[in-house]
């Protein structure tokens, strides 16, 4: 039998004796009690797992249970959950758990409710599979002594059906062909005008009804769709605008009705008006210019200035650039696609309430 350097410590009673092992790379340690036997069992991390499944694809079991200092057995046992192995996490060192939860009524419930929502296109989050889930308890008398719907069960609930939360992913988030070409003309276009007068304010409209950016969802799937949560008539438009020295102006809220009631009373520092539709149009965007834009910090100076919007029809029709070259402003639309402004730090707070 061949020997290796590495001692094997075996303790009888108070004493300590070193051995000689088989292997050359020993990862258990042998105890004697009563004139018993016991191996300390090892659990290995997947990362571990996959270089001896490389390595024995090429020189094969044996010889990899020899280098690495594992068992036989245990390598032709990974050989076999490759797919699962390969798959995981890499700091993973088990695939034990419950396979099924302890009411499989509600799992089942609470799963067909997860696909309905999704097939919809609506999100999913954990509080909705929690409250799904004391719904389906309450139904079947199952008390709350028993069954808790606690963060932990929903975590494993989500492990035992395979999901993940997953970021929105859709396929129309591609560039144009010639983006850099029109990237390019923009900057040079925008440092030309930087030139004779102040970069002052950029603008845009936030809406209200906007799913949150992150769903649970089957792993391995690429698309991930997200539509409204239930809730698309509600909304209004909100229009914010900051000036290049970081001064916020008053925001503009378009409530969607055709007129305002006169006795609702609303915030001294927010403008609020009516527009049947809840949209910024050619309308709102002129009363905007007069109430807002017009009185802007040394608005009353005249000088020339840059106002930035994206790419909207309200922005753009011939009544607007009247009105702003009479105000001394020159009018930057920066492209649809680019879809970088002022109101995207908003929109990520009002997504996550």
């Amino acid at each position: 039998m061949p020997r290796c350097s590495t001692p094997l410590e075996v303790i009888i009673s108070t004493e300590r004796i070193p051995v000689k092992t088989a292997c050359s790379n020993l990862t258990c340690t042998l105890v004697m009690e009563e004139g018993r036997q016991k191996y300390k069992r090892l659990s290995y991390t997947a990362k571990f797992k996959r270089e001896i499944i490389r390595f024995t694809e090429e020189k094969g079991n044996r010889k990899a249970a020899a280098i690495f200092g594992v068992d036989e057995s245990n390598v032709r046992l990974w050989r076999k959950h490759k797919a699962a192995i390969s798959g995981c996490e890499a700091s993973r060192k088990k695939f034990t758990g419950p396979k099924k939860g302890r009411f499989p009524e509600i799992d089942d419930a609470v799963f067909t409710f997860f696909h309905k929502r999704r097939r919809t296109g609506l999100f999913v989050s954990y509080d909705l599979l929690r409250e799904e889930a004391i719904k389906k308890a309450t139904s079947l008398y199952i008390p709350r002594s028993r069954f808790k719907a606690s963060k932990g069960w929903t975590i494993r609930f989500v492990r035992r059906m395979g999901l993940a939360l997953r970021h929105r992913v859709t396929i129309c988030q591609k560039l144009p062909k010639d983006f850099e070409q029109k990237l390019l003309n923009y900057q040079q276009y925008i440092t030309n005008l930087r030139k004779t007068g102040n970069f002052l304010m950029g603008q845009m409209a936030i809406y209200l009804d906007m799913p949150p950016n992150y769903t649970l969802e089957n792993k391995g799937v690429k698309e991930v769709l997200l539509k409204t949560i239930g809730c698309g008539k509600l909304r209004l438009t909100v229009t914010l605008a900051a000036t290049a020295d970081g001064r916020k102006l008053p925001p503009l809220l378009i409530l969607k009705r055709k007129t305002l009631s006169k006795s609702e009373a609303f915030p001294k520092d927010v403008i609020v008006t009516a527009q049947e539709k809840g949209r910024m149009t050619g309308k709102q965007m002129l009363e905007w210019l007069e109430i807002v834009w017009g009185r802007r910090p040394r608005a009353f100076l005249n000088q020339p200035s840059i106002h930035v919007l994206y790419a909207f029809k309200g922005h753009l029709t011939d009544s607007v650039k009247n009105q702003l070259r009479k105000m001394k402003t020159e009018f930057v639309c920066h492209p649809g696609w680019n879809d970088v402004n002022v109101a995207t730090n908003g929109r990520i707070h009002l997504q996550a309430l």
